[in-house]
Parts: C-alpha cells; structure tokens; sequence
C-alpha cells in the first residue's frame, strides 16, 4: 500500500494509474511503507521515525544505507506508467531529508532525470538537521526514471545513513 494521506502536516497526493488525474503532482510522504523506491549498492527500509540533535522529529522516513565506500549508493523510482506524466516536459522536486552525523554522507550529491537526461547537482550540507534542497530537470533522456545520488565521505566504510522525510515531484513549479 503506498503511503497516501496526511501525517503531521505532510499531506500526500498522487497520480496513480487509474486515478483520473490530468497533471503530475506525486507527493512521497513515507507514511508507511518505501512507496516502490528501489535502491543500488545500498538498502532503503521505512523508519517510523527519525529526530536530528539539531532538530524536530519527523515520522514515516525512508531510511538509506550506504553499501559500499567505493560506488556510489543510488535511490530511483520509475514514473512510467502514471496519469499525467509527460517525458517531454520539465520535471520539478523537492527533497526533505537528514544526514545524522560526520563521517557518514555528506549531501545529496546529483538528481537525475532519466539514463541520459539532464541533473540537478548539490553540495555538501549541515549535518544532522532536517535540509530541503529543490530543482527543476529540464529533460528525461532515455527513460522515466528519477534517480538520486548520495555523496559519501571519503574512505567512510559502508553503513552510511541518510533519512529522507519526503520528496515532491511535479511537472508544474511548485517550489
């Protein structure tokens, strides 16, 4: 069951085959369960909860560990499929996400729209504290997926955690 529904003010939407829907708006809140994001060279699991010392707790997390130093660990999700989505047009997001401490991954290094479309680069974030990073990728290349890389300290051992609370895509800038 995909996490679609309100929790502590995360309200979820979605485009789901057969929902009618004429635009893409696909809100992933994590609520419940990873919402069919698939993971490379590391795990994802749902968190039912996660608070950085510098801040608030925030509920229904998807949970991504690193599995090695060497490659670079990868999350994606597939948007072929879905009522409203257009390949053709701009695709929009943002990601609301913690990293719990240093040495572990630095940031969210790249967002990638499709095998050879365009990306969204970022740096080197404030450890420990909920960050929203937001983009727009202009073009999806040769598929229909949305992958995110992390970036991982150097010489860090797999194990590397990141929390991500949610992430937002839409064709429409909503940022």
């Amino acid at each position: 069951m995909l996490g679609l529904g309100k929790a502590l003010g995360k309200q979820a939407s979605s485009s789901l085959p057969g929902t009618g829907d004429s635009s893409l708006l696909k809100h992933f809140t994590f609520d419940s369960d990873t919402e069919s994001w698939n993971a490379f060279n590391g795990t994802i699991a749902w968190t039912e909860s996660h608070t950085p010392s510098s801040d608030t707790q925030k509920t229904g997390i998807l949970s991504v560990t690193d599995g090695s130093a060497t490659i670079t660990c990868t999350i994606s999700f597939d948007f072929d499929g879905f009522i409203g989505y257009d390949n053709t047009q701009p695709m929009y997001y943002e990601i609301v996400f913690s990293i719990p401490t240093l040495g572990d991954f630095t940031g969210i290094q790249k967002v990638l729209y499709g095998a050879d479309g365009s990306e969204e680069t970022h740096g080197v974030v404030t450890q420990d504290e909920w960050v929203t990073i937001n983009g727009e990728l202009a073009s999806s290349g040769t598929s229909d997926e949305i992958v995110i890389y992390f970036t991982p300290t150097s010489g860090v051992a797999s194990g590397s955690k990141l929390y991500i609370d949610s992430i937002k895509f839409s064709h429409t800038d909503f940022r």
